[in-house]
């Protein structure tokens, strides 16, 4: 549980605690009430409305909700700070209780922190308007410390997160809603540009106070997004071969003019013999 001192150690074992007697007290795979929790987060982070979460919760954990809801509040106490909570509980799951679907291992602290200086680089924090992407965001840090950097400019900036992990990009989307961070997070092959799922973080403003609500794609947009990346590889494709044959025409007018050269010097040789 590095990354915490003092008493901020009490968060990440007051929710294993918790999370502990919940998964044993009905025999629950871990790895599954771990994501019904990030579902259960989602609900109150998107103003309640993505209400699988809540769903998952009644039907799966029945008389749970009370104990769901203290896990919510000792992780938005836990995550105040930019600190990632969720990423240090996750990977206490995933080892002490050798949950499947649980493979990850984030990146430390201090490296997440000098990945974001790079990122950031000689970038004025001032300036509004700015987008930080990260392509393999895990649970987020390298995009809190990125955001912590800019401070309360961050609500004037953009963050964005890819992860092909379905609990990763949604511990992302939770980390970020908590510490006000607009922008939008994808779960996706970056390498081969597919969508999974994505979710959208919007700024508002309750009473004095910045919110950060959780909105998710709808199937319908993510197909949308899909088939834009078809198109723009079928364009692609076809300037490729339409430059391919211009490319191969272009080469055989070269050879073509190269023998009409040869064929000229060689008869303005033979003149020159006989003249």
């Amino acid at each position: 549980m590095e990354g915490y001192i003092g008493s901020r150690n009490q968060y990440p074992q007051k929710f294993l605690s918790l999370f502990d007697k919940i998964c044993h007290g009905h025999g629950h795979q871990s790895s599954d009430v771990f994501n019904r929790f990030l579902d259960f987060c989602l609900y109150y982070l998107s103003g309640g409305i993505m209400k699988e979460g809540l769903e998952a919760v009644e039907n799966h954990h029945k008389g749970k909700h009370d104990a769901f809801l203290e896990l919510f509040n000792i992780l938005g106490d836990g995550s105040e700070g930019f600190q990632d909570m969720l990423g240090t509980v996750y990977q206490e799951i995933s080892s002490s209780y050798k949950a499947s679907k649980m493979g990850q291992f984030f990146t430390p602290d201090a490296v997440s922190d000098l990945m974001a200086q790079i990122a950031i680089g000689d970038l004025d924090v001032t300036a509004v308007g700015k987008s930080i992407n990260d392509p393999s965001c895990g649970s987020g840090m390298m995009l809190l410390k990125a955001a912590e950097k800019f401070g309360t400019n961050r609500h004037n900036q953009f963050f964005v997160g890819q992860d092909l992990d379905g609990m990763c990009a949604k511990m992302c989307a939770i980390n970020m809603s908590l510490n006000t961070i607009p922008g939008r997070v994808y779960q996706m092959d970056t390498l081969a540009m597919k969508y999974y799922a994505a979710y959208d973080l919007k700024m508002y403003m309750h009473g004095n106070q910045y919110m950060c609500l959780v909105n998710r794609w709808p199937k319908e947009q993510i197909d949308e997004a899909n088939q834009r990346v078809q198109a723009a590889y079928q364009r692609s494709a076809e300037t490729k071969a339409v430059e391919a044959e211009q490319e191969k025409a272009a080469a055989q007018a070269l050879k073509e003019a190269d023998r009409l050269r040869q064929k000229d010097l060689k008869n303005g040789f033979a003149a020159t013999l006989f003249d």
